[in-house]
């Protein structure tokens, strides 16, 4: 794992106050790193990657302890795959938002994906332009779905 655990999900190292806390499943080490980077460099202060994980058996565990407001969870993790473990998610904590990333060919997942609880779709070739945008979409859908003003959710 090259990530820290951070306990406090809504302050950053610098101690500033936080919106998303966000955790990563993905088997490529290299990915993970690549995403810690990414967000560390440009999103420190909106969004604290909480922990990552690279199957889907220690991402569930995980979360439990976690709790992370949004997920981004590779499709295609060893063992338990994110098909199978989307629907575990959404049992154990239904108000978090599934991010699911897919291949380039990997579109014609997107019914799969809906229709065991995933909230949004992202490539991992476009993830450094698309991440942003799709975090504040379910974001905002699931404070619509919470039944709270728009404005109850914080700029990512």
């Amino acid at each position: 794992m090259f990530l820290s655990k951070r306990t406090n999900p809504r302050s950053n190292r610098n101690g500033n106050s936080c919106s998303v806390s966000l955790m990563l499943a993905d088997s490529d080490p290299n990915f993970i790193q690549m995403m810690d980077v990414l967000l560390r460099t440009y999103h420190q202060d909106r969004i604290v990657m909480v922990g990552t994980a690279r199957s889907g058996e220690d991402f569930l565990v995980q979360a439990q302890t976690l709790a992370p407001k949004v997920v981004l969870i590779d499709l295609h993790l060893p063992n338990l795959g994110g098909l199978w473990t989307i629907p575990l998610l959404r049992v154990v904590f239904p108000e978090t938002r599934i991010i699911v990333l897919i291949p380039e060919d990997g579109i014609g997942s997107r019914s799969a994906i809906l229709a065991v609880g995933g909230d949004e779709m992202v490539t991992k070739a476009t993830v450094k332009t698309d991440l942003i945008p799709a975090i504040e979409r379910v974001l905002k859908n699931g404070a619509a779905e919470l039944g709270l003003p728009h404005n109850a959710i914080h700029n990512v």
